[in-house]
């Protein structure tokens, strides 16, 4: 089955006739016929009652829309992502709770901000294990009060007070 034909079938069925779903598509409403006969032929089986003057949905026709909609919706999502240049779609940070609960949000909002779909993770655990994190990719960011092995880069974000009572 042809993307195209999911198209039609989606237009004509949310219009309610092939000559609206022809003329909002742009084609010819043969051309709209054809690709539903098609697709109902792949299919094997009947997506509209065609025994009244307006088409209406079989059974397998409501269920086919729904379908329909989900594969139009992936693939434009799809065909979207595809087409921005190629950017992190996840942000692992590895570190201390209290680290974590006090840098790691304002982290994840600036990058947020840039990439607004992309997922951030937080991973509590101890300094020495967030550096590990890492290093063997599991993660891409570690706060941590440890100093970073040679080579790295490293950023003071600022200091944290601890207060014993």
């Amino acid at each position: 089955m042809e993307l195209f034909e999911i198209k039609y079938f989606y237009e004509v069925a949310n219009r309610g006739g092939l000559a609206e779903a022809a003329s909002a598509l742009h084609v010819s409403i043969p051309a709209v016929s054809k690709a539903i006969v098609r697709l109902e032929e792949k299919l094997g089986c009947s997506l509209f009652d065609r025994s009244k003057r307006r088409l209406m949905l079989t059974d397998e026709g409501k269920h086919f829309l729904i379908r329909s909609g989900e594969i139009i919706s992936l693939t434009d999502q799809t065909l979207s992502e595809m087409s921005q240049p190629a950017q992190v779609k996840e942000l692992s940070i590895a570190g201390r709770e209290v680290f974590l609960d006090h840098f790691a949000f304002s982290i994840c909002k600036i990058f947020r901000a840039k990439f607004p779909n992309a997922n951030c993770i937080l991973k509590a655990m101890p300094g020495e294990a967030a550096l590990q994190s890492v290093e063997v990719g599991q993660s891409h960011l570690a706060i941590t009060l440890q100093s970073p092995p040679k080579g790295w880069r490293s950023l003071d974000m600022g200091e944290i007070k601890f207060v014993t009572c």
